[in-house]
């Protein structure tokens, strides 16, 4: 029993900190309420307003806006925090920068075919660059030449491309719509998958997947590779790498069981392995699936032990040649 010093009275409704706490209450105390923590919702986007937003990769309580170009936090706030986002002030000045330069606002309501026509012009300036690899720097130097080649031309004098517009047109606009037509395709016809994983300068693993599809142009038919995902693997092991190759068609929507009709990939063992690998998890899957070990990495083992009987003096004869013709 404690006493209350102030009032000399008998406190028996307070618990001493010091006694045992009993069953029903250290089962109260145990019992920890999680605080709930809302996932990006992919229904979200299906609406005009929230079109601009995307999942951030693996970390489904973040969101990515594909117009600013950072990441949002929607585990606490959810949709609403996406709202907010859309009403701040930066947002609002990069929508009308990327959609439109500042000069170029007026001209919109007064004659749209010329905005139509440069936004074609910018969409094709930042097509040619991701293609040819061209840096979005160079993409902003170029815009400055061709205005100059013709000032009195209403398109050329209102091009306009910083290295901001430039990454958000092939990021937000170019890459999404490549994509919507791959996974379209992927939908609706077979397709083979080909894999392969990296480790990149800061030990990050990397897996980078590519699509064969045929293509039929003018009653002739032509094997296509397109760039489909590339994903950072948490680890290295073929369950984690079998789970994002599931994972990522799944959220496209792609019956991969009924679709995928071959596999290609190096031949480690985490890949073909016998026992444990991707390929005997997809296998699973896919019972009809056709495995091909890769050309281009067959090729290397068999140069590398073919070498490896080549006496050294013949490699350092041919090294010597080389050196010679290139200085």
């Amino acid at each position: 029993m404690l006493i209350d010093k102030n009032n000399n009275r008998s406190c028996d409704h307070i618990t001493d900190i010091n006694s045992p706490l009993s069953d029903e209450q250290e089962q109260n105390v145990n019992q920890v309420v999680p605080a709930f923590m809302q996932k990006f919702r992919k229904a979200w986007i299906n609406s005009e307003k929230f079109a601009c937003f995307e999942s951030y990769g693996k970390d489904s309580y973040y969101a990515w806006c594909k117009i600013c170009l950072e990441k949002l936090s929607v585990g606490r706030g959810g949709k609403s925090n996406l709202s907010t986002h859309l009403q701040t002030k930066r947002h609002i000045q990069a929508a009308i920068k990327v959609v439109y330069p500042k000069d170029q606002l007026i001209d919109t309501l007064m004659n749209p075919s010329i905005t139509e026509q440069i936004t074609e012009a910018e969409l094709k300036i930042c097509a040619w660059a991701a293609e040819n690899n061209i840096s979005f720097a160079a993409v902003e130097k170029l815009s400055d030449v061709i205005r100059s080649i013709d000032s009195k031309s209403e398109i050329c004098s209102k091009l306009k491309l910083d290295r901001t517009k430039s990454s958000a047109i092939v990021k937000g606009v170019l890459a999404q719509e490549q994509h919507e037509r791959l996974v379209t395709k992927m939908r609706n016809q077979n397709f083979s998958l080909i894999i392969d994983e990296s480790t990149d300068i800061s030990t990050n693993k990397t897996l980078a997947k590519v699509i064969r599809l045929m293509e039929s142009k003018k009653e002739k038919f032509k094997a296509e590779d397109v760039f489909y995902k590339a994903i950072e693997l948490k680890a290295g092991d073929h369950r984690t790498i079998y789970q994002a190759i599931v994972d990522e068609f799944i959220n496209d929507d792609i019956d991969y069981k009924n679709k995928l009709k071959g596999f290609s990939s190096d031949g480690a063992s985490v890949m073909m392995g016998s026992e444990n690998s991707v390929m005997k998890l997809l296998k699973k899957d896919c019972p009809d699936l056709i495995v091909i070990k890769c050309t281009c990495h067959s090729l290397a083992l068999c140069a590398s032990y073919a070498c490896a009987k080549i006496p050294s003096y013949v490699e350092h004869l041919l090294e010597d040649i080389y050196n010679y013709l290139a200085h």
